[in-house]
């Protein structure tokens, strides 16, 4: 009896271990449990692993000092280039006032010569168209002197100094790019002294036209037409010798005043070129090119 209550024991787990090993029932509950839970704490040590907040990964003052350095050469670096390149660029801008400057000056040089050149020539006329008119023989010297009287007339030179650059310069705000300071301070003095080369010019033309004006009293305007040839341009003597104007002897003179005062003008104005202002146009002109090398 005792056998059979055992055999028929459903409680009993022995016995079926005993006699069907195979059909063993294995829980799996606990072991998906164990899985997930390792699997999740490895995700928890990698996310730990790149988690910058994570207190084994924390920046000290180390790291910010070279994000800070690395940052600020970065930046000082590209200030290095951007100033570098502007120094460059006003460099190059000082070079080319400099040079427009050079050109103004040997324009003045040899625009002065050539009024020098013209005054002498016509105060040589003055001369001897003073002596004709007041000689004896006048009447027989009209060719003469209808030349001189013409010629007086065309040796005039309205000479004018070149400042564009320097009034460029001046009213631009660009004299800043002008670094040689002793250059700078030359080149302002040189154009303020031309004042009073405005001043006696300006005169010199308003006695010129006055006195153009005044010829009409003395001498014929046709005659002066016909000393004329157009190409190539030249003024020549009128042929035989033509009369002078009807003309009363207060007329004679009035001419002859204006005369005097247009040929004292130019005796100054030469003088004071000569002397004067071409020598300080070329000094100028010789110590820019000496601290400027633009060839």
């Amino acid at each position: 009896m005792a056998d059979n209550t055992q055999e028929n024991n459903p409680d009993n787990p022995t016995e079926h271990q005993s006699e069907n090993p195979s059909s063993e029932i294995t829980p799996t509950t606990d072991t998906e449990t164990i899985n997930l839970n390792q699997e999740t704490k490895n995700m928890e040590v990698h996310h730990h692993a790149h988690d910058p907040a994570a207190p084994h990964h924390k920046k000290n003052w180390k790291n910010y000092f070279w994000e800070f350095l690395m940052l600020f050469l970065a930046v000082f670096c590209g200030f290095l280039a951007e100033y570098q390149l502007e120094h460059k660029i006003e460099r190059h801008r000082e070079k080319d006032y400099i040079s427009l400057v050079i050109q103004d000056l040997k324009s003045d040089t040899a625009d002065f010569k050539t009024a020098i050149r013209r005054w002498d020539r016509s105060t040589k006329s003055i001369d001897t168209l003073f002596t004709l008119l007041k000689g004896s023989d006048t009447n027989r010297n009209t060719s003469q002197i209808y030349y001189l009287a013409r010629m007086v007339i065309q040796y005039h030179h309205r000479f004018n100094y070149n400042a564009r650059t320097f009034e460029q310069l001046k009213y631009s705000g660009n004299f800043r790019l002008i670094k040689n300071a002793t250059v700078a301070d030359s080149i302002t003095n040189y154009y303020q002294k031309m004042k009073f080369i405005d001043e006696s010019r300006d005169l010199l033309n308003d006695r010129h036209t006055k006195l153009a004006e005044e010829s009409n009293l003395i001498f014929d305007s046709y005659v002066f037409q016909t000393m004329v040839e157009k190409s190539p341009f030249k003024i020549s003597p009128p042929k035989d010798n033509p009369a002078l104007m009807p003309h009363t002897a207060k007329e004679l003179n009035k001419y002859l005043e204006r005369l005097t005062f247009y040929y004292v003008l130019q005796i100054i104005q030469s003088n004071n070129i000569q002397q004067t202002q071409l020598p300080r146009t070329e000094r100028l002109l010789k110590s820019i090119e000496k601290e400027y090398d633009l060839k």
